[in-house]
């Protein structure tokens, strides 16, 4: 019996040393496969993070060159600007020069000398007027029938002497004096 029972053992263990020689995990194949696979798989993982990378890098190096021909662009820029102040600057100057020469008190008395050079003449013009309508008037009380014209030509002078009268308002004005209350002006008609 001891034969038979050595002989199981010994057939228990030739049955355990196939079942070990057939599994796939001691197989030296399945191990190579297995390293093949991780090593490509590792080289593929490199090669496209290379690939995302260089993308990236070129992305990168077009910002690069468009942000550098902007920077060209705004320095040519700030040359012009630069030579556009200067030359503001030198003008500026010259026409502050040229503001300090003027003497603006003869200009004052420039302006006064004028304004009472059309003062007189605005005096000129009523007196003028006021001899040729009293003339008119005269002359028409000579020619029989003539008093039409006295009508016709009064409301014309009367405009006359209005538009005098603005412009005088527009000289006091300018000289700043206040207008003074005259009393209408009056004229003596003369009969011949």
């Amino acid at each position: 019996m001891a034969d038979r029972k050595e002989r199981l053992i010994d057939k228990d263990m030739e049955e355990g040393e196939e079942a070990q020689s057939t599994s796939p995990l001691n197989s030296p194949a399945f191990w190579l496969a297995i390293k093949v696979s991780l090593g490509t798989a590792v080289i593929s993982a490199v090669a496209v993070t290379f690939v995302l990378v260089f993308m990236a890098l070129g992305d990168v190096e077009e910002q690069v060159l468009g942000l550098q021909t902007q920077v060209a662009e705004l320095d040519s820029r700030q040359k012009i600007l630069s030579k556009g102040i200067k030359q503001l600057t030198a003008e500026t100057q010259f026409l502050t020069s040229e503001v300090n020469s003027l003497d603006l008190g003869a200009a004052k008395g420039d302006l006064r000398t004028a304004l009472e050079i059309l003062g007189t003449q605005s005096a000129n013009l009523d007196k003028q007027l006021a001899v040729t309508r009293n003339g008119l008037i005269s002359l028409a009380r000579m020619v029989k029938g003539s008093r039409v014209w006295q009508d016709d030509y009064r409301a014309q002078f009367q405009e006359l002497f209005q538009h005098n009268d603005q412009v005088k308002e527009s000289i006091d004005k300018l000289r700043g004096t206040a207008k003074k209350e005259k009393p209408e002006t009056r004229y003596i008609e003369i009969d011949f």
